[in-house]
């Protein structure tokens, strides 16, 4: 649900919001749009030689700005102005659509490839996990197999109870057990013979289980993620005014009240994500 997303994720609706915005008033974004939609056609139509597109696309950064809401600073319109009134409104109102979709694909990038990154992990541990387990059943028989040729020399067959040898190292400070022939040849075969046709050591790995179980949950995560969420809710299209603003007859297109995104808009972005 949403908070489990959260939580793993870190992201909350306003850090949504955020990012939408900041990509909104990003001069890589609006320079990115300015070059895909050949903007200096339409704002410079009578250009010349000369004409600089960078002096073009800086006086198109001068004329598109925001307004926040003093009220709500979680509310902000997107201004535009220029002197072709229709046709800037369809151009702003294609930027915000682009921008949308931008953060959109951001988010869900972010969100899979962290989601990646944690079933890499996981894999890596349930793998470091089985292959130290085989080396210790390894070690164990490499143990039991020296045992059970002292206690044949020996002709122990059953157990003795005698004390177990130890080799003490001085260097290493350690005392090793290096032989358990005093179960007796019996034992230490049945004990060899379980250990060589045992078919995995996962029941005998410590916290296996709960990594495989994390990692279930990662798979189940990727798989509902959606490609196709909502990262905004435009309240108003940008439109053209009746009637000029300025003595310079210059348009003012705004979202009015537009992307006044309410934190409780993004509860159904997180119910499609999971």
């Amino acid at each position: 649900g949403m908070q489990g997303m959260q939580g793993m994720q870190g992201m909350t609706p306003a850090d949504v919001f955020s990012q939408f915005q900041g990509n909104l008033k990003s001069k890589a974004s609006l320079r990115a749009f300015f070059e895909a939609e050949k903007l200096i056609d339409i704002l410079a139509p009578g250009r010349i030689a000369k004409t600089s597109e960078q002096n073009v696309f800086k006086e198109f950064q001068e004329y598109f700005y925001f307004n926040t809401n003093i009220k709500d600073q979680r509310i902000f319109s997107v201004v535009l102005e220029w002197s072709d009134q229709e046709q800037v409104a369809v151009l702003l109102n294609r930027y915000i659509q682009i921008v949308a979709l931008q953060t959109m694909r951001e988010i869900v990038g972010k969100v899979k490839g962290d989601l990646l990154q944690n079933k890499i992990t996981l894999e890596q541990a349930i793998v470091s996990k089985k292959a130290m387990a085989a080396q210790r059943r390894s070690d164990e028989i490499t143990r039991l197999e020296e045992s059970f040729r002292i206690a044949k020399a020996l002709s122990i067959e059953d157990y003795s109870g005698a004390s177990v040898v130890t080799n003490v190292n001085i260097k290493e400070g350690l005392v090793e057990p290096v032989s358990n022939y005093n179960f007796g040849s019996k034992a230490l075969s049945a004990r060899l013979s379980e250990l060589k046709n045992r078919k995995t050591d996962e029941p005998y790995i410590t916290g296996i289980r709960e990594l495989q179980e994390q990692l279930v949950l990662i798979k189940n995560q990727l798989l509902a993620v959606n490609d196709d969420f909502k990262v905004v809710r435009i309240d108003q299209q940008a439109y053209r005014p009746d009637s000029p603003i300025k003595p310079k007859k210059r348009l003012i297109v705004a979202l009015g009240g537009v992307l006044g995104l309410m934190l409780g808009i993004f509860a159904a972005f997180f119910f499609n994500f999971v």
